[in-house]
């Protein structure tokens, strides 16, 4: 009898092992497969991915290195050609202004000719003038003038001319880092190249009510960064950036926007951004441009910072 009831349970324990016990464990282990070939393929899939992506930003570095490389080949050409221009015209300005001069000492002041002596006096100083901002294109000028000078300062000099110089229906913002530290550059170069990016954002607004704001901060880049901007290696950079609410710039004129004579503004007639790229550049900096064509423009300059 006991043999029997043994024998019984025996086989409803083997019954529920076969029948029950052992599918869900098959099942379990079909699954626990599907599982890890799935996982193992999502993982194969990421790693693909991710290498897409790494020679697709490869990609886009290399072609932003090439434009670069580009601009710079051309900004080196109208260098060499500006370089000769601007030594035959100061000798061609030297030799009026020495006559000018002459003929003013023998000149009485209240003949009318003296008027005509002093007007052009003072052409012979803007023509000098504009010959000296014209020089920025060549690397080669005033390389040995550069001093430690602290962005910050420079900003809050120019604060009442650009103030002054602000439409009614243009409002202006500063968001600026004073612990920033100082950078090497040409004193007279900075303050010029703020006023003509500060100009082309009053351009962009113009009659519509927009804002302008100027900031700076350190900054750190990574070494690809550096290497695409052209710019020196530092530990830290200053960033400046003016940016504005105005009328943007379009995709096809952001190609030609350091073009000599370029401008996205029917009235100008000068270098454009040309010239504040060579001065930038001069100084060991980098300038990008972002822009919204319907919203925004954001200039962001780079210089390496003095840690000395």
């Amino acid at each position: 009898m006991c043999k029997n009831i043994l024998h019984n349970r025996f086989h409803q324990q083997m019954n529920l092992f076969i029948n029950i016990i052992l599918p869900c464990a098959f099942s379990l282990t079909i699954a626990l497969w599907f599982i890890l070939k799935l996982r193992k393929r999502i993982r194969v899939q990421k790693q693909i991915i991710n290498e897409k992506n790494k020679v697709i930003n490869k990609q886009s570095d290399e072609i932003l290195a090439i434009h670069n490389i580009y601009i710079t080949q051309k900004q080196e050409a109208l260098e060499k050609l500006s370089g000769g221009i601007i030594h035959d015209f100061n000798n061609i300005l030297y030799g009026i202004m020495s006559f000018t001069r002459l003929a003013i000492d023998e000149t009485d002041k209240k003949n009318v000719i003296y008027s005509y002596l002093k007007h052009i006096e003072k052409g012979h100083k803007q023509a000098t003038t504009l010959m000296n901002q014209t020089a920025s294109f060549n690397k080669q000028d005033n390389l040995d003038q550069t001093v430690s000078v602290e962005v910050q300062g420079v900003i809050l000099k120019l604060k009442d001319q650009l103030t002054e110089s602000l439409p009614v229906n243009i409002t202006l913002n500063y968001d600026l880092d004073f612990k920033c530290k100082p950078i090497e550059i040409n004193p007279d170069h900075l303050p010029l190249i703020i006023k003509h990016i500060f100009s082309n954002s009053i351009h962009a607004i113009g009659d519509s009510v927009g804002e302008i704001k100027i900031s700076l901060a350190e900054t750190i880049l990574t070494n690809e960064e550096t290497e695409v901007l052209q710019l020196p290696v530092s530990s830290k950079y200053a960033k400046l950036t003016i940016e504005d609410k105005g009328r943007g710039i379009t995709t096809e004129d952001l190609d030609k926007i350091y073009d000599p004579y370029f401008s996205t503004n029917a009235r100008s007639k000068g270098l454009g951004l040309s010239i504040t790229r060579g001065m930038i550049l001069t100084n060991d900096g980098a300038i990008t441009i972002n822009s919204d064509e319907q919203t925004n423009t954001r200039v962001s300059i780079y210089f390496p910072i003095n840690e000395s």
